[in-house]
């Protein structure tokens, strides 16, 4: 008997008739994906998600009706289905995607900025079509935050304005959780207030704990619920972070963050000494080191496996650097970049923690540094947060 395995049912839900057409071209070519529907908005995407049943929803964000985001807000609560933010890198889409990050879609890809047909293939083709394979039977669970009460609410009112009806949704959304604009204002859940103890240990750190991050796909959801549980410690602590990401939306990431914590959170600058109760983060285009200054610098070198910064190359250089202060965390994410570069950090009598497979949104990258037998700590997200506050340094590495 012959077995044919079950094409990737994709929905593409985009505002933009060229799209879709490049869309239908380019997804013929491929035998394992076909595009079973196609919306160009919001309202129309909903109602066929129920219908259609896709695998993986392709959604742009600014769309008339009913934009990207409510329309991920409420397919979030009542058919959960992996939803990729495909869309443009410019100013407002940024903040949107992010938003879009915290309704429950998993990842983000830049929709390409091109008018030649053949570079928006090879473009898709490396960027998407992967990203449609990982997440295809990928298993989603949301709940609307308090935050998002009142996007919800929106949603619904436009759903009933424009006659869809709620029961046909698998599942029903539940209307009592749904809050006012009043209620929401009280509801939304500020950053935390910045310590005292900031003034007195936001100097440069010379000699306290750098905790380099490794993150990759699932890594924004994750950063998020990372740091918005941080203190800002009197027994202060560095973060860098290496997230991989499309060009164009690792500022917008940046911002958002500020968002969640009462840290610090900026961009890695060539020639800076990094302070303490501070998060850096790579920017797009370089492999970030630290130099033997112990400032952080730039390496233009090739990207490795497509990636570039290399959470590898930058474990490398801070293991040798900063030694046994280096506490490095390999967190959610596709492939095994980061791996390489932990011989370094252990070489040099740093600790070494990766994610558990029950809370990474994908444990590619946390499973290779495992299997790597480089890893001193296997834990849950939420532990990380207590683990990082009571970590100790050996007092051989000042």
């Amino acid at each position: 008997m012959i077995y044919v395995m079950a094409k990737i049912k994709i929905l593409m839900i985009d505002d933009s008739n060229i799209i879709h057409v490049i869309m239908e071209k380019i997804i013929q070519d491929y035998d394992d994906i076909e595009i079973v529907g196609e919306a160009y908005d919001g309202l129309e995407g909903i109602e066929l998600v129920h219908k259609l049943a896709p695998d993986v929803v392709i959604m742009d964000l600014k769309m008339p009706k009913m934009d990207g985001i409510l329309a991920i807000n409420v397919i979030m609560t009542a058919r959960p289905v992996p939803i990729i933010v495909f869309s443009s890198a410019s100013n407002d889409i940024v903040g949107m995607s992010f938003r879009a990050i915290e309704y429950g879609a998993v990842d983000i890809v830049e929709k390409p900025d091109s008018e030649d047909f053949d570079d928006l293939k090879v473009k898709i083709r490396d960027s998407l079509i992967p990203k449609i394979r990982t997440f295809a039977g990928f298993k989603v669970m949301h709940r609307p935050k308090k935050k998002s009460l009142n996007d919800l609410s929106l949603s619904l009112e436009k759903l009933k304005s424009h006659n869809v009806n709620l029961q046909n949704l698998h599942g029903k959304i539940d209307e009592s959780l749904l809050a006012t604009p009043a209620e929401e204002k009280q509801l939304s859940e500020p950053a935390r207030p910045m310590d005292k103890s900031f003034e007195l240990f936001a100097g440069p750190n010379l000699n306290g704990l750098f905790v380099a991050i490794a993150s990759s796909t699932g890594g924004p959801q994750t950063l998020q619920k990372l740091f918005s549980e941080m203190r800002v410690e009197k027994n202060p602590v560095t973060y860098v972070v290496v997230q991989h990401m499309a060009e164009g939306f690792i500022e917008g990431m940046v911002q958002w963050l500020k968002q969640y914590t009462a840290l610090d959170v900026r961009l890695a600058e060539k020639g800076v000494v990094p302070q303490l109760n501070t998060i850096y983060v790579a920017p797009h285009g370089h492999h970030l080191i630290m130099n033997d200054n112990k400032c952080f610098d730039f390496d233009s070198s090739p990207a490795i496996h497509g990636i570039r910064p290399s959470a590898s190359i930058f474990f490398e250089s801070i293991g040798r650097v900063l030694g046994g202060r280096v506490l490095a965390l390999v967190l959610t994410g596709m492939g095994n970049d980061g791996t390489s570069g932990l011989p370094s950090i252990k070489e040099h009598k740093g600790f070494v923690v990766a994610q558990d497979e029950e809370s990474s949104l994908l444990y590619g990258m946390p499973k290779a540094a495992l299997e790597s037998g480089f890893v001193d700590r296997v834990l849950n997200l939420k532990d990380m947060p207590e683990f990082i506050a009571g970590f100790k340094i050996a007092r051989s590495s000042f």
